[in-house]
């Protein structure tokens, strides 16, 4: 907590202006530090608890800035080891964080990679938080005990064809889903690589 408020006293002593800060990245996951080498002290009561102690050192030194805490979709079946993220951490930070971080990477393995379906979230029969920016929302709604605003500060989908055909789909895609988050009233997305590290990864 401390290293986050000194981190926004130097950044704006240095003329740089600080409006929002996320408390870690996927700390739900399984890819993350510290989980590789010590699992036992990932859970979500403890980093609600860090997220608490970030956002009331942040706001000491600079009320202004927005402070946004990391939370979870998981798929059913997932290898995430905590499908009640969300539910623990909400209990515990709801009030004091500004905004819910969301990541959500749609068209999983085994979904249908035609560009329909691509384009449709991979969900054409099916409902739930991989739906796209309108059911996240719904499910953060579901889950919140009041209004919460969400951010999908990561979201993109995988890349099977060639350039010139995935530019045109990516495009398509990109217009649709920031569209569908303006309607589902999210407070941003942010989109990750355009290509998100297969070829070509602009």
């Amino acid at each position: 907590a401390t290293l986050a408020a000194d981190f926004v006293v130097n950044a704006t002593a240095s003329g740089f202006k600080i409006n929002y800060v996320e408390v870690g990245n996927e700390n739900y996951g399984k890819w993350e530090v510290p989980y590789p080498d010590h699992p036992e002290v990932v859970n979500a009561t403890a980093y609600a608890q860090t997220c608490v102690a970030v956002t009331k050192a942040i706001k000491a030194v600079n009320p202004s800035v927005i402070v946004g805490c990391v939370g979870d979709l998981p798929e059913s079946g997932s290898s995430v080891p905590f499908p009640d993220w969300n539910k623990q951490v909400l209990s515990l930070a709801e009030e004091s964080m500004d905004f819910l971080i969301i990541h959500e990477y749609y068209n999983k393995k085994g979904k249908p990679r035609d560009p329909w379906s691509m384009l449709n979230y991979d969900c054409l029969d099916e409902k739930g938080p991989n739906c796209g920016p309108l059911a996240v929302a719904a499910a953060v709604k579901a889950e919140a005990s009041g209004p919460l605003p969400v951010m999908i500060t990561e979201w993109n989908m995988v890349q099977p064809y060639s350039a010139p055909t995935w530019e045109l789909i990516q495009g398509l895609f990109t217009a649709k889903h920031i569209g569908e988050s303006m309607q589902a009233g999210l407070m941003g997305t942010t989109f990750f690589a355009l290509a998100n590290g297969q070829q070509p990864d602009y």
